[in-house]
């Protein structure tokens, strides 16, 4: 388990300027005293969540609404391919950050690098890796195509790969804004790049143009358009020279590839079901699933605002204050997803073929199935926070997730080929189950938590959604 790499950030009222002279010649800053070392308010925390999660409900929103006229218009298959596409992509795109991420958040948190050098950094990582990416892609295209991209355009493949500078430099300069705290303007890139997707998409629904060439195209716009502002929202937070800094990009990397390692483990536990279920039944069968896996990760998208929210107050401050709040974090996570999955899993049957069709009335057994899973991955990712950013066990969580990515292949082999897409699903929510327990009993036995600390909500906590209501009615703060 790790903390999420697609990051959906909260909104932030203000931000401070942690470039210093002496980060530009790539030394460390010693953290400074002020609000980096304060003890996190919980209205504080609250409008960072509540504003990150409203951003989030209303980007699935309008992903909900999009992703019907895109089911509707493509059917299974055609479903399948596209869905693959964007799975490759992601795949290569996670591997190619090195954990650059996470070091980013980290190191403009504790203040140890200037925005100027992370910045310049991100920009040439980005630039260098992607070439490696599609270089790599050209060397084992064959390969590719006759296993677990089988069926997938090699041009439709290539336009994907296409898009990697821009989603890479996204995660990295993602990283450097959560550590300054000022996300509240890319939370808004967020929103309007999902509102001009949603009306693209309706666009073309209506001319009866919406094919896969037409997907990508729209989604090669939105890339370019987020990855600008990206670099206008960091250059506004410091009017330091983009600088390279091989001291920052060192100690990233020492930092970024412990976690690293257990993304990739994550990465490929959570899509080689996809990609065998490829193999072995074709793209139709993919479509069917992928529906189902869409579905029910929209639960812990709404966990992402909320990671984001308090990774810098648990980072910056520690010591029990940190661990009080990865506990109530933990508490409210779990009440409630808890409550939107059942509500999901009792109206999947009608809902999932009256909205999509009946030909993915396969995806309903499956989604059951997964938001088992679901749930527990909202969980882990708030626990990484913790284990990463205060207990320094990065490499801890990396073992275990490919504890998990060995435990998934075993069973997506045994599973899919005689069962399909219930197969995959079966399969997936066994790991995610068995990797969730795991890391549960390990936070709790590392930071002497009783079981009641994290799971049950207790009274006071109630409060908490009167705080972040009142916090939201009075608006963000200066």
């Amino acid at each position: 388990m790790r903390v999420r790499r697609g990051r959906d950030i909260s909104a932030s009222e203000g931000t401070e300027d942690v470039d210093h002279p002496e980060s530009l010649r790539g030394e460390r800053v010693a953290p400074a005293p002020g609000p980096l070392s304060a003890e996190p308010r919980p209205g504080s925390i609250g409008r960072l969540s509540a504003g990150g999660i409203a951003t989030t409900f209303a980007i699935q929103a309008m992903s909900f609404a999009s992703g019907i006229l895109i089911t509707r218009a493509l059917g299974p298959e055609a479903r399948g391919i596209y869905f693959l596409i964007l799975t490759f992509v992601s795949l290569v795109t996670i591997i190619g950050t090195l954990g650059l991420p996470n070091a980013n958040s980290v190191f403009v948190a504790q203040r140890r690098y200037g925005i100027g050098s992370l910045h310049a950094n991100s920009v040439a990582a980005a630039l260098g890796l992607s070439a490696c990416i599609l270089a790599g892609y050209g060397i084992f295209y064959h390969w590719l195509s006759a296993s677990i991209l089988a069926g997938v355009p090699v041009s439709y493949v290539a336009w994907g790969l296409a898009q990697t500078p821009f989603l890479l430099y996204e995660n990295f300069a993602t990283g450097v804004a959560i550590g300054v705290g000022e996300v509240g303007r890319y939370n808004w890139l967020q929103l309007a790049r999902s509102a001009v997707s949603t009306v693209l998409v309706a666009g073309l629904f209506v001319l009866n143009t919406l094919d896969l060439p037409a997907l990508l195209a729209t989604w090669t716009l939105t890339n370019l358009l987020v990855a600008a502002m990206l670099v206008r929202i960091l250059q506004s937070h410091s009017d330091a020279p983009l600088r390279l800094s091989w001291h920052a990009l060192r100690d990233a990397l020492g930092f970024g590839v412990k976690v690293h390692l257990g993304g990739i483990a994550t990465i490929i536990w959570q899509r080689f079901d996809s990609f065998f279920l490829n193999a072995t039944h074709g793209t139709a069968a993919v479509g069917q699933y992928s529906l189902a896996v869409t579905v029910t990760e929209g639960l812990w998208r709404i966990v992402g605002p909320v990671v984001n929210a308090i990774q810098r107050p648990v980072v910056s401050v520690g010591g029990l204050e940190a661990l009080a709040l990865t506990q109530r974090v933990l508490r409210h996570v779990l009440c409630v997803l808890s409550i939107l999955g059942g509500i999901l899993g009792l109206t999947a049957h009608w809902l999932i073929p009256a909205l999509y069709g009946t030909a993915f009335a396969p995806a309903v057994p499956a989604a059951r199935l997964l938001l088992l899973g679901t749930i527990g991955v909202g969980l882990a990712m708030v626990m990484s926070v913790y284990f990463v950013g205060v207990l320094d066990r990065g490499g801890m969580l990396s073992s275990l997730a490919w504890v998990n990515a060995v435990l998934n292949i075993v069973g997506c082999v045994i599973l899919i080929p005689p069962m399909g897409v219930w197969g995959a699903a079966l399969a997936s929510a066994i790991t995610y189950v068995f990797g969730t327990m795991v890391v549960l009993v390990l936070f709790r036995g590392m930071t002497k938590s009783r079981w009641v600390d994290l799971l049950i909500l207790r009274r006071r906590d109630l409060m908490d959604y009167a705080m972040l209501i009142r916090s939201l009615t009075r608006g963000p703060r200066g």
